[in-house]
């Protein structure tokens, strides 16, 4: 990756959490939840990178093999890890928004429906362009899907860890900066 890369923070911050999670899964269920939820994370990498129908024969030979406690917790060890994943990408694209407005106050961010507009404005006759705008109608939608569905004590922790990843972000911004960090609490 080059020294720049602008997902160092993010891939930083996801392999702490999954670090993290590990030590709880170790110490809550034992090292052998922890070692077969290893194996299988391990095999399903393999078959992304390289698919194979030996290493497909090995994931579901191995997950064919598990009692149904077994199977709960590694779904629920599964499922936990997405769960830090999604807020540790939220919580990166949030800071990467932060970081572009204020290098660049007064231009809209890539991706934005602001920038969007401009770049078709740019490249679409006006009179086009015009007309468009006219038949175009945005309104938002606020969904939650089912499997969204959190209990307020699930929310309420995903927010402390938000807040913890930006105390931990701070202190690395403020390293790179030279200051001294006095306290963490």
């Amino acid at each position: 990756m080059p020294e720049n890369d602008k997902t160092k923070p993010l891939r930083r911050n996801v392999r702490m959490l999954g670090n993290l999670l590990g030590e709880v899964i170790a110490e809550q269920e034992g090292k052998e939840t922890l070692d077969l939820e290893e194996r299988i994370r391990l095999l399903t990498k393999k078959m992304r990178q390289h698919p194979s129908r030996s290493t497909e024969r090995n994931i579901r030979t191995l997950i064919g093999t598990l009692s149904p406690g077994s199977m709960q917790r590694i779904l629920r060890a599964f499922a936990v890890y997405f769960q830090l994943v999604n807020i540790a990408e939220q919580h990166h694209r949030i800071q990467r928004l932060r970081a572009y407005h204020l290098r660049s106050p007064k231009r809209s961010a890539p991706g934005s429906l602001d920038n969007t507009i401009r770049l078709l404005s740019k490249s679409v006759p006006k009179e086009a362009f015009a007309r468009y705008l006219q038949t175009l109608n945005i309104a938002p939608v606020f969904t939650a899907h089912p499997t969204e569905a959190m209990r307020r004590t699930v929310l309420e922790k995903h927010s402390r860890i938000w807040r913890l990843l930006e105390r931990i972000d701070e202190r690395s911004r403020l390293r790179k900066l030279g200051c001294s960090i006095i306290a963490f609490a």
